[in-house]
């Protein structure tokens, strides 16, 4: 079995193979899922950044441009808005993903990483739409929290 097998995003080689330490943090290199994942990160964050995406999804920068270029010849446009250095990313077609069903299919394959793009577009949201009284609303954990398990119930049905 070669190495690419089991490599791990920011996790390095397993010692063993049959080392059972990785969590489902960090999606397998060759998994689609880290696509999804991208994708997801793209609708779901406001005006995501190329360090919110990385951020988020834990998938190295070369890896993001790759994916969004693949994505690209599955007719999935990804538009780059307001320039590299200040812009952020836009989902201008969806091609062949369904993204109403997307988080719930992350979720339930990586809720960590979906719980990571959940925490990083909740504190996105909370900057851009400062509140005067945040006693009254929730806090970001216990919202997040609600999310989830919004996604669980949507996905028993």
């Amino acid at each position: 079995m070669g190495c690419s097998d089991k490599c791990y995003i920011r996790r390095g080689c397993p010692q063993n193979p049959t080392d059972d330490t990785n969590n489902n943090t960090q999606i397998a290199a060759r998994d689609d899922n880290r696509k999804l994942a991208l994708l997801v990160a793209i609708k779901r964050i406001p005006k995501p950044t190329e360090k919110d995406l990385i951020e988020a999804t834990s998938i190295p920068k070369r890896c993001v441009h790759s994916m969004i270029k693949a994505l690209g010849r599955m007719s999935v446009v990804i538009e780059r808005v307001n320039g590299r250095r200040h812009g952020y990313y836009t989902i201008a077609d969806e091609g062949a993903f369904n993204l109403t069903r997307a988080p719930e299919v992350l979720q339930f394959n990586y809720p960590e990483v979906f719980q990571q793009i959940e925490v990083l577009a909740l504190r996105k949201e909370e900057e851009a739409n400062p509140v005067a009284n945040v006693s009254s609303f929730p806090d970001a954990e216990e919202r997040i929290f609600g999310a989830v398990a919004n996604v669980r119930s949507i996905h028993n049905k």
